[in-house]
């Protein structure tokens, strides 16, 4: 083989190589490319799921500053109904002072006499307490007994003088 005929026959090896080789880089590049393009796909995925957490973020802090302001709203709401509460209690202790000015200035009847003592502490009373504590005598009490027991106020036994106050006007 001659000279030339090596030199071409090297060249075209050379050429087929060269061309493998360009191949070679035309597969890697391309792939590095469709690499390229999927990274940018997924950061755009990873950035649009940022800004939905970010609006979540945004909403839910709106949420929780709107479940402040109801709440500041609850807490104002209920110092509120707490003063009226204080006020509902000053009303009844001027309506303990009305009963005492009725009961103790002007005489009041004998029945509103037992009924305040009735509202007390016990459950269940005794004749004798009753006189002993009202300052109105024996017969007075009794009859204002049986008076509240026929408008079904109390209940009263006679044999053993226990008297109970069925219904309660002042807590």
């Amino acid at each position: 083989m001659s000279v030339e005929e090596i030199i071409s026959q090297s060249k075209n090896e050379l050429n087929e190589v060269m061309l493998k080789l360009s191949k070679k880089i035309e597969e890697e590049f391309s792939g590095s490319m469709e690499k390229q393009r999927s990274i940018e796909e997924e950061l755009s995925k990873v950035k649009a799921e940022r800004e939905e957490w970010k609006q979540k973020f945004e909403e839910s802090d709106q949420k929780i500053k709107k479940i402040e302001g109801q709440l500041q709203e609850t807490v104002t709401k209920l110092e509120e109904v707490s003063k009226d509460k204080d006020k509902k209690i000053d009303m009844l202790e001027l309506l303990d002072i009305y009963l005492a000015l009725v009961n103790n200035v002007f005489e009041s009847s004998t029945h509103v006499r037992i009924l305040l003592m009735l509202h007390g502490g016990k459950d269940s009373y005794q004749l004798d307490e009753l006189v002993k504590s009202s300052g109105i005598g024996a017969l007075g009490v009794k009859r204002a007994i049986h008076d509240l027991r026929n408008a079904d106020v109390v209940s009263y036994d006679e044999e053993t003088g226990e008297i109970i106050l069925k219904q309660r006007f002042i807590d």
